[in-house]
Formats: structure tokens, sequence, C-alpha cells
């Protein structure tokens, strides 16, 4: 199971409906789990109790890029990818793999979308259907 761990709920209705249709056609194969925007650090303690010893990805600006290709060979299914909240993430869970889908900054509704899409994306990759092309 791919989990993503993010501060802060989805307000934009066209935005959850959006991440609601990717999760939907992954079939139960990625769970988003989310935090109440506490403040970085307590934000960070919570996240890494939920972490649960998985390979953590935690998405920042400062991480590294990956084409969609890439980023399909690094997907495992037993995996968590963590977005901070609007103070960004905790250093305790910073130390991690990091991840950039820009070096732009989008909000963290954003950035979830575009997540679970290419999770997805890599999903189809990997069966080798036509949604990549």
């Amino acid at each position: 199971m791919i989990r993503i761990i993010a501060v802060g709920k989805v307000k934009e209705k066209g935005i959850l409906d959006l991440i609601n249709e990717y999760l939907k056609r992954m079939q139960g194969k990625v769970e988003i789990i989310e935090v109440r925007d506490l403040g970085k650090e307590k934000e960070g303690e919570k996240i890494m109790s939920l972490c649960e010893g998985k390979k953590i990805i935690a998405m920042d600006e400062t991480g590294k890029e990956y084409t969609s290709e890439e980023f399909s060979d690094k997907i495992d299914g037993d995996m968590v990818f963590v977005i901070g909240g609007p103070e960004g993430l905790s250093d305790n869970v910073k130390k991690n793999e990091k991840i950039a889908l820009s070096r732009m900054t989008f909000t963290h509704e954003m950035a979830r979308l575009f997540l679970v899409e290419q999770i997805y994306r890599t999903f189809q990759i990997k069966k080798g259907t036509k949604y990549h092309k």
C-alpha cells in the first residue's frame, strides 16, 4: 500500500473530485491520511509516528526532480509520501529522501493532486497502457 500523508484538508471541491477519481481508479492501492495543521514540529512528530518504518519520501521543492518514467522506477508498494503544510516539513521528515514535483511552489491541495496523478501514471506506465502517451 502506498500512503500519502498530507497536512490539512482539501477544501476546493474540483481538486478533491479529481483526487478522488484517481484514488478510485487505483482501487485501494493508495490511501491518503490527513494530519491537522499543528505547526511543523508537532506535524513532523505525528507524521513520523504514522510511517511505521516504511520508506519515506518527503515532497519538497529542494528535492530531486524526476521524469514520469524515472518516478515510476522508484515506486514500490510499501512507501509513504509526505506533503507538508503552510510552514513546510520539519527537519525530522526532511532528513528522508526528498522529491520535488517542480521547483515552483504549489498549494498543498495542488501538490496532492499532482502527486496522486503521478502515482496513477506510474501504475499505467507499468501496465503499458496508452495513458502515458
